[in-house]
């Protein structure tokens, strides 16, 4: 379960890297791309 959530927080954190400008301009588009995803991760 950890390497599991590890990977995912790896992954999100290559996602904000590369799309950090467009992720924040909104609530919706942060929560679908990084919050939902983390959330899935831990289950």
């Amino acid at each position: 379960m950890l390497d599991g959530l590890i990977e995912a927080v790896k992954a999100l954190r290559e996602r904000l890297d590369t799309h950090s400008e467009h992720i924040g301009a909104n609530e919706i588009r942060t929560r679908a791309t990084l919050i939902d995803p983390l959330l899935k991760a831990l289950g």
